[in-house]
């Protein structure tokens, strides 16, 4: 997901009566490009991990129903 960050600082020293006004600000924007493949490798890997459980349940009631 595209995210957007923003970043102060302001004063630098070592107590209040001695820092100096200093300011920076910082905007960040990041924007995935190559996160789709991941995404759907996510999904996919998922999806056969739900299978596989899906199986190893009608493997169970199979060895039950037997007995």
């Amino acid at each position: 997901m595209p995210s957007l960050r923003f970043a102060v600082n302001s004063d630098i020293g070592r107590a209040a009566g001695t820092s100096k006004a200093t300011y920076a600000v910082a905007v960040q924007l990041r924007v995935p490009l190559f996160q789709g493949g991941r995404v759907r490798g996510r999904f996919q890997q998922a999806v056969a991990g739900l299978a596989a459980e899906r199986a190893e349940i009608e493997d169970l009631r199979g060895g039950l129903s037997t007995r």
